[in-house]
């Protein structure tokens, strides 16, 4: 799961409960098995700029991953 937290600076995304930027998450994508490349899960919150999250698939497109998922985040209201 790819969670680039609001609260987090622009470019560090949560990767399984690890910070990592840009260029750590590309790698991870590519590193992964095949057989475990077929779907990532994002999920942000509202502070999250878009372009962070329109990064976050285009990088995992070009690694290799072809279903792109969106999750919710509960909100503290």
């Amino acid at each position: 799961m790819v969670n680039p937290e609001g609260v987090q600076t622009e470019g560090m995304m949560i990767i399984d409960n690890e910070i990592v930027g840009f260029n750590e998450m590309f790698r991870r994508f590519i590193n992964t098995p095949t057989e475990l490349k077929n779907s990532i899960i994002i999920q942000s919150d509202r502070a999250v700029p878009h372009g962070q999250i329109v990064r976050v698939i285009d990088i995992a497109l070009q690694a290799g991953i072809g279903k792109i998922n969106f999750a919710p985040v509960a909100r503290d209201d």
